[in-house]
C-alpha cells in the first residue's frame, strides 16, 4: 500500500473515491483532517499553500491513511500562481511506500519507492520544453536525477 502526498493542492480537490483521501474547502482550524501539514504549508480557510511566492522554501501535505486500493484513479485541480520568470522548480504527487520525507525529488526523497507526477514548471536547460508533466516509478533502488 502507498503513503499520498499532494504537493500543491489550492482550492481544489483531491478525489480518490476514498472519503480520508479527499479535501477541499471550507478548512477549519487551519488543519486538513486526515493529512499532516509539513514545511511552509499553510491552510487558511479557503485553500492550501505548499509554498509562497519565496525562494527556499518546501512545503508539503501528506495522507496519514495510505490508499487502500490495488485500482485507483486520481482527480486534482491545482493553481500555480507567481511573477512570470521566477518561482520554483514544479511539484509532485507521490504514491509512495514512505511519507513525509522531504527530498530534492520535487519534494520528495530521491530514492522513493512509488510512484510520482511531476509538474516541472521550471526551463531548467533553456530548452524551452516547460511547463511538463511527467509519471516516474522507482523500485527504490536508483536514485532519480532530474
Amino acid at each position: 500500500q502507498l503513503c499520498c502526498l499532494a504537493m500543491v493542492l489550492m482550492q481544489g480537490s483531491l478525489v480518490l473515491g476514498y472519503s480520508p483521501l479527499s479535501f477541499h474547502p471550507p478548512f477549519q482550524n487551519m488543519r486538513v483532517e486526515g493529512w499532516n501539514i509539513m514545511g511552509s504549508t499553510m491552510v487558511t480557510e479557503q485553500f492550501v499553500r505548499v509554498t509562497s511566492a519565496e525562494a527556499g522554501q518546501e512545503g508539503a501535505i501528506w495522507s496519514v491513511d495510505r490508499v487502500p486500493y490495488a485500482d485507483w484513479e486520481v482527480e486534482i485541480a491545482f493553481k500555480c500562481t507567481g511573477a512570470r520568470y521566477l518561482g520554483g522548480d514544479g511539484f509532485g504527487l507521490w504514491f509512495t511506500e514512505k511519507s513525509e520525507v522531504f527530498g530534492g525529488t520535487f519534494g520528495n526523497q530521491e530514492d522513493f519507492v512509488g510512484l510520482g507526477i511531476i509538474f516541472d514548471t521550471y526551463d531548467n536547460d533553456g530548452k524551452r520544453d516547460n511547463p511538463a508533466i511527467s509519471a516516474v516509478y522507482s523500485d527504490g533502488s536508483v536514485r532519480f536525477n532530474h
